[in-house]
């Protein structure tokens, strides 16, 4: 695929997703895999010389369990067995500040606070991939370069009466009919506590007076990885 892509002289940045593989006979997971992924995307460029980079889809707050403290997920195994999602973040540290891109995408719609990733951690609808903020550090100083987040994230970072109106007086809810449709949650309960935690608060844009109380961390996280926004 990469060698055809290259004959093309693409205008456009090429980013290889890289992929863990499960032995079917033992289950045990090759993160070999992905390095492998990831050293041939660089030997390829687009039509203007630029390097292909690599991405991963599973990025999530275990990434940062697994990666820090005794759990160091770049010292190979059998040493410890615990590895970020495809290996990215190994990968991540040996080509950062080489000019390929470095991209990742949350494995699943976050869970403010979830530092672990203890929640319903996993892939698609009804999981999560844990708290934003925990996991957009790791990946920032690990040498990210772009980032995918969902839409939902993103109204929950920057969004104020569209992403939870709120009852006056506070009843521990969004108000009935005001979360827009799609996005996983549909917890009026659960959408009120995500954003007067992690949302556009009193202090820092909103419009819904004292009862919305976020601190915008999901806001600041961003702009530091990604610039203003």
């Amino acid at each position: 695929m990469t060698t055809y892509l290259q004959s093309l002289n693409p205008a456009v940045k090429i980013v290889d997703s890289i992929n863990s593989a499960t032995d079917p006979t033992t289950g045990m997971v090759d993160y070999t895999y992905g390095n492998s992924e990831a050293n041939y995307a660089i030997t390829y460029a687009n039509g203007y010389g630029v390097h292909n980079g690599f991405s991963s889809q599973g990025l999530s707050a275990l990434d940062s369990v697994n990666c820090t403290g005794l759990n160091y997920c770049d010292t190979p195994p059998p040493a410890q067995n615990k590895n970020s999602a495809s290996n990215w973040h190994q990968m991540f540290l040996i080509y950062r500040g080489t000019g390929v891109p470095l991209e990742l995408q949350q494995a699943a719609i976050s869970y403010p606070g979830d530092d672990t990733c203890s929640v319903n951690c996993g892939f698609g609808d009804g999981f999560y991939s844990g708290d934003l903020v925990t996991f957009l550090n790791l990946a920032l100083a690990a040498g990210l370069t772009d980032v995918e987040i969902y839409w939902r994230d993103l109204e929950l970072a920057y969004g104020d009466t569209g992403y939870c109106m709120l009852n006056i007086p506070d009843t521990g809810s969004c108000i009935l009919g005001s979360i827009t449709i799609g996005g996983q949650i549909s917890d009026t309960t659960q959408q009120e506590t995500f954003f007067k935690t992690s949302g556009v608060g009193n202090g820092c844009g909103s419009t819904q007076g004292s009862n919305a109380a976020g601190m915008c961390q999901y806001k600041y996280a961003i702009n530091a990885a990604q610039g203003i926004h």
